[in-house]
């Protein structure tokens, strides 16, 4: 399913969000469209696990930061789990400098999980 460049598959108790081409400063603003992030909500909010590729994610500003938060929180709520997985060599220093390694699960290309 497609929604904005954005690739859903939902597969019984996990989801995985991934882009169809790369986020980068010119359209990172694209990640943050109220359509597409009030229905990657919904999928958190009904899946057990919600794995994003972040293959194609080549920047994040504050506010697509401040998304993934939320995302946590909403999986947090229900017991499920949000990882975080082919992240780049910048987005993860970002990451750790900020501290959200402490509250996120991130794995190296193709360590993510499928498993509930």
């Amino acid at each position: 399913m497609k929604d904005s460049g954005i690739q859903i598959v939902e597969q019984k108790d996990v989801s995985i969000i991934s882009f169809s081409y790369p986020i980068e400063y010119q359209n990172v603003s694209n990640f943050l469209e109220d359509n597409s992030f009030k229905r990657i909500c919904k999928i958190a909010g009904r899946t057990k696990k919600l794995i994003i590729d972040m293959s194609n994610i080549e920047y994040l500003d504050c506010a697509a930061i401040g998304k993934i938060v939320i995302l946590n929180q909403i999986l947090l709520e229900k017991k499920g789990i949000l990882e975080l997985t082919n992240i780049n060599k910048d987005i993860s220093e970002l990451i750790f400098v900020i501290g959200l390694d402490r509250f996120l699960q991130i794995y190296d290309k193709g360590k993510g999980t499928l498993d509930p």
